[in-house]
């Protein structure tokens, strides 16, 4: 047997006033509406609408307004959730505030698999797109070249969150300023009294980015050194253990090195981790022997033992003004990208120290 929905029309009849004066009294109507209802019949309406169970009709309200009230979330899926998890989960309550609904969407590396998500989001007529976590690092095939014109030609306002996209010409690009993270905890290091740096992480994502901002204030610097080891996520036990199991690796290897960096700047917390535990496992003292700094200020941080210098990230902020921005553009400023970097801030606790003279 089949429901019937319970309409606007249904309520005003169970009150005695028209449909438009339901949709007032039920707040679907704007400010500057001339339909005024006594606060007592406005209170009745929405009882009676609660007594009936009434649920908007979106697609109504879309019709009318010629929006949809929603906005797709496209992101990557990486192996380093809980940040990523956390920073969606921020853009979602935002766009709730603003009663925008989100159409999450998990995309892979692959090109193929982005755009499909694209038009997917498209196809169901969203009003804008949020784009997290888009590297230009996995456009393995020169597919990308032309993303940005081909976003543009989609019609839609876009706005481009933690992504090494080429694309912030037109449309807005937020992100934590991870380069700029690097560098500073480059001069810690250096401050404490390290002479051998090394960042730590796979090659994806500004990886490249973060290794060259460790690079070049460790060449601003007399007699440092600093290299890039690059781990191998893709000889793992289960995916999402890729990271931490080659950092475990890493974290082997390096205890067996003579002249091993003493000072580590990783590319997230769970690295991190993995290079504490195997080099603690092999006789090494943390940070005695060797200092180690994560990203993200996540669990792992504060699991770890000795608990983590890292990275906290505003990831609040970050949230609020990618929504404000995609937002306005829905409402109509079409002007170009206002592209913005956020500073993460360092966090020090236990896994840094200073270091003596080297040999």
């Amino acid at each position: 047997m089949k429901t019937q929905r319970v309409t606007l029309k249904d309520i005003g009849e169970r009150v005695g006033v028209s449909p438009v004066a339901v949709s007032a009294a039920l707040g679907m109507l704007s400010s500057n509406s001339p339909v005024r209802l006594s606060e007592e019949t406005a209170e009745q309406v929405r009882r009676i609408a609660g007594e009936l169970g009434y649920q908007r009709n979106n697609i109504a309200r879309a019709f009318r307004s010629k929006r949809t009230q929603t906005i797709g979330l496209l992101f990557r899926v990486v192996s380093n959730t809980q940040p990523v998890n956390y920073l969606i989960d921020c853009m979602h309550r935002e766009l709730q505030r603003h009663e925008y609904h989100a159409y999450l969407s998990p995309f892979h590396s692959r090109y193929e698999l982005f755009e499909r998500g694209v038009r997917d989001l498209v196809g169901w007529q969203v009003d804008g797109l949020i784009l997290s976590h888009v590297y230009g690092s996995d456009d393995a095939d020169g597919q990308w070249s032309d993303l940005e014109q081909w976003l543009t030609k989609l019609n839609i306002p876009v706005v481009l969150v933690e992504s090494t996209l080429p694309a912030a010409r037109t449309h807005p690009r937020l992100a934590v300023d991870m380069v700029g993270a690097s560098a500073l905890a480059a001069r810690h290091l250096i401050d404490l009294g390290h002479r051998r740096l090394a960042f730590v992480s796979d090659p994806r994502g500004a990886s490249r980015e973060r290794w060259e901002a460790v690079q070049r204030v460790a060449g601003e610097q007399g007699g440092v050194q600093a290299e890039w080891i690059i781990l191998d996520t893709t000889t793992a036990s289960v995916p999402t253990l890729g990271p931490l199991e080659a950092a475990q690796r890493a974290g082997a290897q390096l205890a067996q090195r003579d002249m091993r960096p003493t000072g580590l700047i990783c590319g997230n917390d769970s690295v991190a981790r993995g290079l504490v535990g195997a080099m603690q496992g092999a006789g090494l003292d943390i940070p005695g022997d060797v200092s180690v700094i994560g990203y993200d200020n996540s669990e792992a941080a504060v699991m770890c033992e000795p608990r983590l210098t890292t990275f906290q990230q505003p990831v609040e902020l970050l949230a609020q003004q990618a929504v404000e921005a995609l937002l306005g553009r829905v409402a109509g400023d079409r002007k170009g990208a206002e592209s913005s970097q956020f500073a993460a801030e360092l966090i020090i606790r236990d896994s840094t120290a200073s270091f003596g003279p080297e040999d």
